[in-house]
């Protein structure tokens, strides 16, 4: 699939994928296709993001709630400022780190049928991998200088949950900030460092 110009915002809410050059479908699921995005070496702290979003995120429990129920439960309703999200894994392999997600089929009816993840982790072997994350990943409807998406991680709740991460940890958030990801907690706050 073409990397979608940032003008088609009907093409991004529609389908909800918005992928970054070099990403690649590489597994499919009874829910739809596995993509894998590279994430770039490149570290870029998370603190300086300005997006609209995450102003909003960041001073509204409302806002906020709203994403986490949108991102939590891969739904199409809601926030209006991201297209569909999908579950995601961010690992760790040897020499390089990725984000996989499926990308729910809109015929994909899941009453009854396993998570997402677990779906994805029937179709890749990801334990191998030395580090594995949960999260869920969305497009951005307006892209703002190099972010392109917004991602949940699974582990992290709170505030200052950047002070609970461990070293690798913190350096997957700056390493998905640098590739154009804006971290965020489960619950939707901003992952962002403090002193």
């Amino acid at each position: 699939m073409s990397e979608n110009e940032p003008g088609d915002l009907r093409l991004i809410l529609e389908c909800s994928v918005y992928h970054p050059k070099g990403t690649e479908m590489f597994a499919t699921t009874i829910a739809g296709p596995i993509w894998r995005i590279p994430v770039g070496a490149e570290q870029i702290p998370p603190d300086d993001i300005h997006h609209p979003l995450v102003r909003k995120i960041s001073v509204s429990r409302h806002h906020r709630r709203q994403l986490e129920y949108k991102l939590n439960w891969n739904s199409r309703l809601g926030r209006q400022e991201i297209g569909k999200p999908n579950s995601a894994f961010v690992v760790q392999f040897a020499d390089h780190l990725v984000v996989d997600h499926l990308q729910e089929s809109n015929e994909f009816e899941r009453p009854g049928s396993p998570k997402l993840h677990n779906l994805m982790a029937l179709a890749v072997d990801y334990y191998p991998a030395p580090f594995i994350m949960s999260g869920h990943i969305a497009p951005l409807v307006v892209p703002v200088n190099r972010y392109k998406y917004v991602m949940s991680l699974d582990p992290f709740e709170g505030e200052k949950a950047y002070t609970s991460m461990g070293k690798f940890q913190r350096e997957v958030v700056y390493r998905l900030s640098g590739t154009g990801i804006i971290p965020l907690t489960a619950d939707a706050f901003p992952i962002r460092p403090y002193p």
